[in-house]
């Protein structure tokens, strides 16, 4: 089961010949401009305000390392993650 909102790279034609090929995968579209709807817009918003608040990278290699391990500390934490997915207004 695929989530994802209706940017351009969603509706292009190679994911529109991928998904006829895989027709097990069932995909579901959020409403058009909806980040509340989007858990992962909770899990990026927990990043920026938590996880690198005062980060303040030198360049882009050390901006991506800090990423990495900014999201592999919150996969160490699936109540965390649980909470976040909990937050948006998905129907239950």
């Amino acid at each position: 089961m695929i989530f994802w909102d209706n940017g351009p790279h969603h509706r292009s034609k190679l994911v529109k010949t991928y998904l006829r090929e895989h027709a097990r995968l069932e995909v579901h579209r959020f409403p058009g401009y909806s980040p509340e709807l989007n858990p992962e817009e909770w899990v990026w918003a927990h990043l920026k305000k938590h996880e690198l608040a005062s980060f303040a990278p030198h360049d882009l290699k050390e901006l991506t390392r800090g990423v990495r391990l900014a999201t592999m500390r919150m996969r160490d934490r699936p109540r965390l993650l649980r909470r976040l997915a909990g937050a948006s207004r998905l129907p239950h």
